[in-house]
C-alpha cells in the first residue's frame, strides 16, 4: 500500500525544530536581557538610569512595531488581570500628582509606568507564543548574572573595571552595591530554572552564575577578609565538584 503524503504545515520542518530563538526573540534577549543592564555613561549626573531608560524605550518601540505590523496582531493578552492591576496603579499615580510637591519629577516617574506596561506586554507575548522562550530567557539572565558577578569580583580585588562610575565597591555596572545585590537576588529564579532543567553546558553556566552571585552578595554584606576567603574556598570546592560530577 502506498503511504499517504504528509500534509504541509506551512513551515519547513527544520524551522519547527530549530534550537535558536527567532529574530524578534533575539532582539529582546540581547537588548533587554543582556546589553541594557551593562549600559552606563560618565556624561550625566545619573550614570545608569537615563541611558538605560532611553535604550529600553528604543527596544520597546521596535518590539511594538514588530507586533503591530503583523498580519493578525493578538491583543487578547491585555485582558489578563495583571494589566488591569497595572492600569489601576497608573491611574492612581496620575491622580496623586495633584498633591505632588515636585510636579516635574512626578511626571518623569509617571512616564516610567507605561514603559513597564509595554515591557510586561511584550514579555508575556513572547512567553505565550513559544514555550522555549523561558529557556532562552533563563540562559540570557544566567549569562548576565555571571558577567556582573565577575565584574564585581574584579572591582573588589582591584583588577579591572575601576573606570565604571559608582559608589561602595562592589557595584559592577549598577552604580551601587545594594542595586547590584538586589538584581542578583531577583535573577535567582531564572538561574535556578537553568540548574534544574538544563543539561550539559547550560547547567554549568547556571551553576557558575549561581555560585558567583552568592559570593558577590555575601561580599557586599560581609566584606571582612575571613568571610571573603571562606567564600572563595567554598566556590572553588563547588566548581571542582561540579566538574567531577560531569554536569
Amino acid at each position: 500500500m502506498k503511504r499517504k503524503p504528509k500534509k504541509a504545515t506551512g513551515r519547513p520542518a527544520a524551522a519547527e525544530k530549530t534550537p535558536f530563538p527567532a529574530l524578534h526573540q533575539l532582539l529582546f534577549l540581547l537588548s533587554v536581557g543582556l546589553i541594557l543592564p551593562l549600559l552606563y555613561t560618565r556624561d550625566t549626573v545619573e550614570p545608569v538610569l537615563m541611558p538605560r531608560f532611553l535604550a529600553l524605550s528604543l527596544a520597546m518601540m521596535l518590539m511594538l512595531g514588530i507586533y503591530c505590523f503583523r498580519p493578525r496582531p493578538d491583543y487578547g493578552v491585555l485582558r489578563r488581570m495583571i494589566f488591569a492591576a497595572m492600569l489601576l496603579y497608573f491611574t492612581g499615580s496620575a491622580l496623586s500628582l495633584s498633591i505632588a510637591l515636585n510636579l516635574g519629577e512626578g511626571l518623569v516617574d509617571l512616564l516610567k509606568l507605561p514603559l513597564g506596561m509595554i515591557l510586561c506586554f511584550v514579555t508575556v507575548q513572547l512567553l505565550l507564543e513559544d514555550e522555549r522562550f523561558l529557556a532562552y530567557l533563563s540562559a540570557t539572565v544566567s549569562t548576565l548574572v555571571l558577567i556582573l558577578s565577575l565584574i564585581g569580583l574584579a572591582q573588589y580585588f582591584g583588577l579591572a573595571f575601576k573606570e565604571i562610575p559608582g559608589n561602595f565597591v562592589i557595584y559592577a555596572t549598577m552604580a551601587n552595591k545594594n542595586l547590584l545585590a538586589s538584581y542578583l537576588l531577583l535573577a535567582m529564579p531564572f538561574v535556578w530554572y537553568g540548574i534544574l532543567f538544563f543539561g550539559g553546558k547550560g547547567r554549568i553556566l547556571a551553576m557558575l552564575a549561581y555560585l558567583t552571585a552568592v559570593l558577590v552578595i555575601a561580599m557586599v554584606h560581609a566584606r571582612t577578609a575571613g568571610v571573603t576567603g571562606g567564600m572563595l574556598l567554598a566556590l572553588l570546592a563547588a566548581i571542582l565538584l561540579l566538574v567531577r560530577g560531569n554536569y
